[in-house]
C-alpha cells in the first residue's frame, strides 16, 4: 500500500527464486524494483504472470514493478529474456542490458561441512535439521532424513518443542511431520486440546497439511476455544482435512454457520469459515456466504467469493441461482465480490448476472463496471458478449476510462 520495496545487487553470479509477486512487482499502488548491476544471473519463479517487471492495477490507480539487469548472460523462468526488453502487467516493465560480465566464473564459493557418523539424540538432530546455513546443507539433510526415519522418537521430541518462536526452526518441525504424515497425527491431536497457545496453533496449522480425518474432533474443540487466533487455525485446518464422513461434514457445516451468522465473530475466524465451506463443499451455507459479501472486512468477502467460485465446480446452477436472488438487494460493495465469484459459472451463467446486475443497479459506481468488464473478459468473444460491452460502454460514468480502456482494447 503506497510502498517503495527495492532490492540492488552490485557485482556477483547470483541465484533469485520466488513463488510469486517478486523479482521487481508492484501491488496494491505500491513499487517493487530489482537491480542487478553485474554478473551472470538466474530468476526463476513459480508463477510465471505476476514477476519479473510486474505492476498491476489497484484502486484507479497503478502499482509499479521494474527488473533491471544490467550485463551478464542471465536466465529467467517467467517473462523475462536476456538482451530483451518486456512489458508485465499493466505497469510493469522488465529490461536485459546486454553486455558481458567481469566475472564470467563465478565467484561464491561454499566449503561445506562434512557430516560425521554417529548416534545423535533428538535434539541434537533438530538443531542440525533447522541450521539454514549453506556450509551446513549435508548435515541439514541428513538429519532431516534421521529424525524422519526414527518416527517414534522423533514425534515425542517435536511435541516438546511446538511452542518454539523461531519461523526456522516451526518450518523445520513442520516439514518433517509433513514427511511422517498419519503417525504423528496422534501427538499433534493432543497437543491441540492442551494449553500451550502457540503449540496449538502449531499443531493445526501441521494437521490441516496433513489433512488426516483422524484430526476432526480436536479441530472441532479447538474451533471453539476463546482465543481467536486458535479457532481460525482450527477453521482453517478444518477446511483441508479429506474424506470427511457424512456426520463429520454435518458437525463441521453447523459450526460454519454458527461463525458465518455470528455478527460479534472477528473477521479472521469468518475468513476461514468461508474458505472452510468452500473447501468442504457445504453447498447449505450459500445464502450465508452470499450474506458475508456485505461484511465489514474485505478479507470475509474476498473468502465469501472464493468459496463460491470452489462451489460452482459442482453447484454451479444453485450458486447462479442464489446470486441472481440476491443481486437486487446487494450494497455495491458487495455487486463487485457478488460479480468475481462467478468467475468459475459457465458462460451463459455469467452472461445471467451480468444482465442482473445492469438491470438492478447498472454501473453507476465505478468499481461495479470494473467488475462487470473483468467478468465479460472471461466470456469467449462474440456476439452475446460484445452486445453486452456495448450496453455497458453505452451507459458508462464520465470517470470510467479505465473501463473503456479494458474493453476497447480487446
Amino acid at each position: 500500500d503506497l510502498s517503495l520495496g527495492l532490492l540492488a545487487d552490485f557485482s556477483g553470479n547470483d541465484c533469485y527464486t520466488a513463488t510469486d509477486l517478486s523479482q521487481g512487482a508492484g501491488n496494491a499502488n505500491g513499487t517493487g524494483i530489482i537491480y542487478d548491476a553485474d554478473g551472470v544471473d538466474s530468476y526463476s519463479s513459480k508463477s510465471e504472470v505476476n514477476v519479473s517487471g510486474y505492476g498491476n492495477f489497484r484502486r484507479e490507480f497503478g502499482s509499479i514493478g521494474l527488473q533491471l539487469d544490467l550485463v551478464g548472460s542471465d536466465y529467467y523462468s517467467a517473462r523475462g529474456r536476456n538482451d530483451a526488453l518486456w512489458e508485465s502487467g499493466r505497469y510493469g516493465m522488465g529490461m536485459d542490458v546486454p553486455g558481458e560480465t567481469d566475472q564470467p566464473e563465478g565467484d561464491i564459493l561454499i566449503d561445506e561441512v562434512d557430516v560425521v557418523e554417529r548416534e545423535y539424540t533428538p535434539e541434537e538432530l533438530f538443531i542440525l535439521a533447522s541450521r539454514g546455513e549453506p556450509r551446513f546443507r549435508q548435515w541439514r539433510t541428513f538429519a532431516f532424513n534421521r529424525m524422519v526415519e526414527d518416527t517414534a522418537y522423533t514425534v515425542d521430541y517435536l511435541r516438546t518443542v511446538l511452542d518454539t518462536r523461531v519461523a526456522r526452526e516451526r518450518h523445520t518441525i513442520k516439514d518433517i511431520l509433513l514427511k511422517i504424515g498419519s503417525p504423528s497425527v496422534e501427538m499433534l491431536a493432543g497437543a491441540v486440546l492442551e494449553d500451550n497457545d502457540r503449540a496449538r496453533s502449531e499443531a493445526s496449522w501441521i494437521l490441516g497439511l496433513i489433512g488426516d480425518a483422524e484430526a476432526f474432533d480436536a479441530l472441532m474443540e479447538l474451533s471453539r476455544a476463546p482465543g481467536w487466533k486458535q479457532r481460525s487455525s482450527a477453521l482453517n485446518a478444518l477446511a483441508k482435512l479429506n474424506d470427511l464422513s457424512p456426520d463429520k461434514k454435518a458437525a463441521l457445516e453447523a459450526r460454519l454457520a454458527e461463525v458465518l451468522a455470528d455478527d460479534y465473530e472477528v473477521f479472521y475466524v469468518k475468513k476461514d469459515a468461508a474458505y472452510a465451506a468452500g473447501r468442504q463443499d457445504l453447498i447449505d451455507l450459500l445464502p450465508l456466504l452470499i450474506r458475508a459479501l456485505e461484511g465489514d472486512h474485505y478479507s470475509v468477502r474476498l473468502a465469501s467469493a472464493e468459496a463460491m467460485r470452489d462451489l460452482s465446480e459442482a453447484h454451479g446452477e444453485t450458486v447462479c441461482g442464489g446470486l441472481l436472488e440476491a443481486v437486487p438487494g446487494l450494497s455495491t460493495l458487495a455487486l463487485t465480490n457478488a460479480l468475481y465469484a462467478s468467475g468459475n459459472l459457465d458462460e451463459n451463467r455469467k452472461l445471467a448476472v451480468v444482465d442482473a446486475v445492469m438491470e438492478n443497479k447498472g454501473p453507476a459506481e465505478v468499481h461495479v463496471a470494473v467488475a462487470v468488464a473483468r467478468l465479460l473478459r472471461t466470456v469467449e468473444q462474440g456476439a452475446e458478449r460484445r452486445k453486452r460491452e456495448d450496453r455497458l460502454l453505452a451507459v458508462l460514468p464520465d470517470d470510467s476510462w479505465e473501463v473503456r480502456a479494458m474493453l476497447e482494447g480487446q
